[in-house]
């Protein structure tokens, strides 16, 4: 409908102005002057609309085929965060129409001197273009530039009507949303289960990928121990290749044009520990992501991620546990029923912060085994090192004493790989 608004708009000025010349008895000065101002505006805003096009990145999801009833399909979806923090159902979907929607990332990029320039040269084209049509109306007959300010009231009157009639939204029953958008979908909705660890499957791989998204967090309790017994572990490699078989952890970080972010690949199979024992999601987990180099110094927001909205989990390895590791100072253990009850479908109310606030001290193993497989990776990256190093500060002979008791611990609970 807006095509046919346009093209009838632009039908009828190009009409009004054939008639002035066929008045006027011919060309004259002022209706070249109206022409070729209308001309430079409609390219102009032609222009203006490219720009703007251009300046936008788009990523856009398909629809699968539906199937039966399942018309539906995971995409990428932008959504306002509940003020609940205790609904873990996600908002309801809002559809309009019978269509399957379609789903679209858009953001800008970022500008360049030549698209100021170019901006400021199509700004400048549309503003000597409006002049030059305003100048020769006023050179033309009076009616003129009255028909043509009637037929853009009547054509601005006729889009309002059009856009003014809309399909009502209605709430798809069965199907939320997600409330936050760095990691945005579709939420399936149900219960997170246990299962036997016998019935665990690694061939089942869940991959995500992220944008680039600072966590601005500092280090705490339980990524200092990590980080330190990670170091201790240059010298106790029997310990490392246990941690690093438990959690199935490998890592592949690679430089970007940008010195201080890396991009990086992880997977592992998990190992988040809790008061029963360590807690495995039944998928290996894949993650990529760009990340600032201080970031790595504070992996648990970047690694936790990876285990939301997973549907099933099982304990093993259950020696590790609340009544026989050592006492970690200034960290918190979740229970396994609040691992799956709470924080697999808890993304929408707990951002990066939150995550590392409270998850710190579950991922010592996932993160001390990142460290063990970073500072493997990473021997010549300087830069990163120096800043890891950095953000984490010298240990004191306290905190070594404390890796290095947790990782006499772990070097008995956890058997041989």
């Amino acid at each position: 409908m807006a095509y046919i608004l346009a093209i009838a708009a632009l039908l009828s000025i190009l009409a009004i102005q054939m008639i002035a010349l066929w008045r006027g008895g011919g060309f004259s000065f002022g209706w070249i002057m109206v022409f070729i101002g209308y001309l430079g505006m409609s390219l102009g805003v032609v222009g203006a609309v490219y720009l703007i096009y251009s300046a936008c990145d788009v990523v856009k999801m398909d629809i699968r085929p539906s199937t039966g009833d399942a018309n539906w399909t995971y995409g990428l979806v932008l959504n306002v965060k509940n003020t609940d923090s205790l609904d873990t159902s996600g908002s309801a979907f809002l559809k309009c129409g019978d269509d399957l929607p379609n789903f679209e990332a858009v953001w800008l990029r970022k500008a360049t001197p030549t698209r100021h320039l170019l901006v400021w040269v199509v700004s400048i084209f549309l503003s000597l273009s409006f002049i030059c049509h305003y100048l020769g109306l006023r050179t033309s007959f009076w009616w003129v530039s009255v028909t043509e300010l009637l037929v853009c009231l009547v054509a601005a009157f006729a889009r309002s009507m059009h856009k003014a009639v809309r399909m009502p939204f209605k709430a798809v029953e069965g199907v939320h949303l997600d409330k936050r958008c760095y990691s945005t979908g579709l939420l399936e909705r149900g219960t997170p289960s246990r299962i036997e660890k016998g019935k665990l499957q690694h061939n089942i791989v869940d991959v995500r990928a992220y944008s680039l998204h600072s966590s601005h967090c500092t280090p705490l309790g339980g990524e200092s121990l990590a980080w330190n017994a990670a170091n201790l572990c240059k010298t106790r490699p029997d310990v490392a290749s246990k941690i690093l078989s438990v959690t199935g952890m490998a890592v592949s970080i690679t430089t970007t044009s940008k010195i201080l972010e890396r991009a990086v690949q992880v997977t592992f199979k998990g190992g988040v520990m809790t008061e029963e024992g360590l807690a495995f999601p039944n998928a290996r987990l894949c993650l990529a992501f760009p990340c600032f180099l201080d970031d790595l110094a504070t992996p648990t927001p970047l690694l936790a991620r990876a285990i939301m909205r997973q549907p099933q989990w099982a304990l093993d390895v259950e020696g590790i546990n609340k009544r026989t590791y050592p006492m970690i100072d200034g960290t918190y253990i979740t229970s396994f029923d609040s691992l799956i009850s709470w924080w697999t479908v808890a993304e929408d109310r707990n951002d990066m912060v939150d995550q590392h606030k409270n998850l710190h001290g579950s991922f010592i193993l996932i993160n001390m085994a990142f460290f063990i497989a970073l500072l493997s990776e990473c021997t010549n990256d300087e830069e990163l090192l120096k800043s890891i190093e950095e953000t984490h500060g010298k240990p004191s002979e306290g905190n070594n004493e404390n890796a290095e008791n947790f990782l006499n611990f772990l070097s008995t609970a956890i058997g041989n790989p």
